[in-house]
């Protein structure tokens, strides 16, 4: 009788068992298959279609040229003569600014015989390859 009773809590056990397991494994198939639903309302909600896109407008600029006109303002002192050609040739004053006080020097005693920015350009090269 012991043994019989012993059989069926065993029994019951195994049986509670197996109904808890059940129902949490249906949870969590539910809770899957809701993320699964939620997934893909999103991905309908989402709009893959291609969108026109804008034109890209070409860019306007062109190479620089320089003419003989195009000089430096006269009479600028060191500070003004580096400030118009940062502002005006910010390509040149790249070159210029890495060169020591000295060649710096050099190319605004050149800038003060000749203005032309063409010449000036040829000094601030021959200073960098000294």
């Amino acid at each position: 009788m012991k043994r019989a009773l012993r059989h069926l809590r065993t029994g019951r056990t195994a049986g509670l068992l197996l109904v808890i397991s059940a129902l949490l494994l249906n949870v969590e198939v539910h809770a899957a298959g809701s993320y699964l639903q939620d997934l893909e309302a999103e991905a309908a909600a989402t709009d893959n279609t291609a969108q026109p896109v804008a034109p890209v407008a070409k860019p306007s600029w062109s190479q620089q040229q320089t003419t003989v006109s195009e000089k430096i303002e006269p009479g600028l002192s060191k500070g003004q003569f580096e400030e118009s050609l940062k502002k005006r040739f910010y390509g040149s004053y790249l070159f210029y600014s890495t060169l020591n006080d000295k060649k710096q020097q050099v190319v605004y005693q050149e800038y003060q015989n000749n203005n032309e920015i063409e010449h000036l350009r040829e000094i601030i090269k021959k200073q960098l390859t000294n």
